[in-house]
């Protein structure tokens, strides 16, 4: 009859120190590519991806339906401890654009986003350039919780009859929605633009008078 023989305390410790040390290489050599889901639990998505998760480069980079470039991102490790996955990024090449994306435990965020994002479409508005100015907005638990920073929008001439001069405003959350105020130079035209954790949006676009010239609803 064989008796194992039992396993000794420091065969034990030399076991969990190595498993802890390839937890470690793979934390700190994981590809980029290979945690894109990770980044896609932040709202951000990419074509293509290359590095690795603390320093790496996505091409082609989304927030939710807004073209971002090619974008060097880097993961960062303190909010990891409060189990929330936080990507610095900056955008290469054309206009500067920088800040972070969050996600984690019902929380989506972006924080202290700031540059320019040319074209795109808000419902039926064509709009020329998005212009941000340390734009920081937290869903938590399906609601919005904190918004600050500015926002600009300089609207194509085909959005209306009549040219509308860029539209600003600082955004903040309002019985959960967060909350877009935007009005021209003059303080007459005015763009109300309520968006919800989900994405949807709705609005309504005037130019002084009690009728909204357009009323805007879709998804982002």
């Amino acid at each position: 009859m064989s008796v194992l023989a039992p396993v000794r305390p420091h065969s034990r410790r030399s076991w969990l120190w190595f498993s802890a040390l390839i937890l470690l290489a793979l934390l700190l050599f994981l590809p980029l590519r290979l945690a894109l889901g990770l980044i896609g639990e932040t709202g951000v998505s990419a074509r293509a991806a290359g590095g690795t998760i603390w320093s790496g480069r996505l091409v082609d980079a989304r927030l939710g339906g807004i073209d971002l470039g090619t974008i060097d991102t880097s993961l960062r490790p303190l909010p990891l401890a409060l189990g929330r996955l936080r990507f610095n990024g900056t955008r290469v090449g054309g206009a500067p654009l920088s800040g972070s994306a969050e996600a984690g435990w019902g929380r989506r965020a972006v924080h202290d986003l700031s540059g320019n994002i040319s074209g795109g479409q808000l419902g039926n508005v064509p709009i020329d350039q998005v212009t941000l100015d340390a734009v920081t907005i937290i869903f938590s638990g399906g609601r919005c919780v904190e918004a600050s920073g500015r926002v600009r929008l300089a609207l194509s001439a085909l959005a209306t009859a009549a040219a509308l001069p860029s539209l600003s405003g600082a955004p903040r959350c309002d019985d959960g929605a967060l909350l877009l105020p935007l009005t021209g130079d003059s303080g007459l035209e005015r763009l109300n633009l309520r968006i919800d954790a989900d994405g949807r949006y709705s609005g309504t676009l005037g130019t002084g008078g009690a009728n909204p010239v357009l009323r805007i609803a879709g998804r982002l």
